[in-house]
């Protein structure tokens, strides 16, 4: 997809969650608006549970934000994941959310790419992405 000539790159940093936490609640919000259909996404009030349990930098689950001039715009994270015949799977690059005013401008090319980096920073050499049912595919 092109990229709109007027729209500029937003600069914006990434920062954990665990530094950020006042603002689980806005991101709760914005992942049970955009997935609430998942069962995992249906309750609010797990998703904040889920969230606050990934208030971390050296293990998972783990999430970051992007932050514009102290905006939250995006987040993203890596969680473990029950599959199939109950097997966990570590490493999973889910709930990637950008705000629609920040969309096409690098915000969420950013978050993916950082945590790609963080990943194999802490030792993974598989990042799985879920993208929807039956969709599942390794992105490192």
């Amino acid at each position: 997809m092109r990229k709109n000539p007027k729209q500029q790159e937003a600069t914006t940093q990434i920062e954990f969650l665990i530094d950020y936490p006042q603002i689980i609640d806005t991101i709760a919000q914005w992942i049970h608006t955009e997935w609430g259909f998942f069962p995992e996404y249906s309750d609010k009030k797990k998703i904040i549970q889920r969230y606050q349990g990934s208030l971390n930098k050296n293990i998972l689950p783990i999430t970051w934000v992007a932050l514009d001039n102290n905006k939250v715009v995006g987040c993203v994270s890596i969680f473990d994941y029950d599959v199939a015949g109950g097997k966990k799977v570590s490493s999973w690059l889910v709930a990637l959310y950008v705000l629609n005013d920040y969309r096409q401008k690098g915000v969420g090319k950013g978050l993916v790419q950082h945590a790609v980096r963080e990943a194999t920073r802490l030792g993974y050499n598989k990042l799985y992405l879920f993208t929807g049912q039956d969709s599942r595919r390794e992105v490192l």
